[in-house]
């Protein structure tokens, strides 16, 4: 391109290039499995003093290592065969803080009415339905707004208490927003779509294929006919 104006008194030349940009063929990696052990049941003194006692009666039996290496590995076996008996695996399910047996049998029973006012509709079945739809709806509202005012009251015990890792690991949790993922087609060859407009092509292609084998198959089969008769 033309230099820079002279009035500036400088000596560059403007450069006007085109970048095109391909995603690389990927190879998906399977990633390891992340073990989280349910800490919050150490914050229970008992629980923690159990666990304590039952780790250090077991060390006790474990015969002295001179390597180092290998006294670790004996540790840490033992570490983890405790976290496996009496503290587990944490498992997070969808809404398990305030979904409890209760939102269950209104959702269920709900759930029910709806079936029944669906195979028949009449006043009676409707009326019921409405219902329990309203009693399932105030009754998991409640629950969940319970659980947020408990979350708060922790969330400013914490504080209070000067519980720093506590505080903001709770102050981090209530506080993440939705993160929506990406959606990523993997077509022939290790290609990858990301636009939306080139997966539905794609899509669009695919179902093409598919009726147009199929069509091929039903006159295939009528000419058979055909000729059979």
């Amino acid at each position: 391109m033309r230099g820079a104006n002279s009035s500036f008194q400088s000596d560059h030349f403007l450069i006007r290039t085109i970048i095109r940009q391909n995603i690389p063929h990927t190879h998906q990696k399977k990633q390891k499995y992340k073990l989280r052990w349910d800490i919050h049941k150490l914050e229970n003194k008992d629980k923690k003093n159990e666990d304590q006692e039952y780790i250090t009666g077991k060390l006790r039996q474990i015969e002295r290592k001179q390597d180092v290496n290998e006294e670790w590995i004996n540790i840490k076996n033992v570490i983890l065969e405790s976290a496996n008996k009496k503290i587990r695996e944490q498992r997070k399910e969808r809404n398990q803080d305030w979904y409890d047996k209760e939102c269950q049998i209104a959702m269920k029973e709900k759930n029910d009415a709806r079936k029944k006012c669906l195979n028949k509709e009449i006043w009676k079945n409707r009326e019921e339905y409405e219902e329990k739809r309203k009693t399932a709806t105030k009754l998991c509202g409640r629950k969940k707004r319970e659980m947020w005012n408990k979350t708060i009251e922790e969330i400013k015990g914490a504080n209070i208490k000067t519980i720093v890792r506590k505080f903001y690991k709770e102050v981090k949790e209530t506080s993440r927003e939705y993160q929506q993922q990406n959606i990523i087609y993997k077509v022939d060859k290790g290609k990858i779509l990301t636009e939306a407009k080139e997966i539905l092509l794609r899509w669009q292609w695919y179902f093409q294929c598919l009726l147009e084998n199929e069509l091929q198959t039903q006159e295939k089969n009528e000419k058979e006919n055909e000729n059979i008769e």
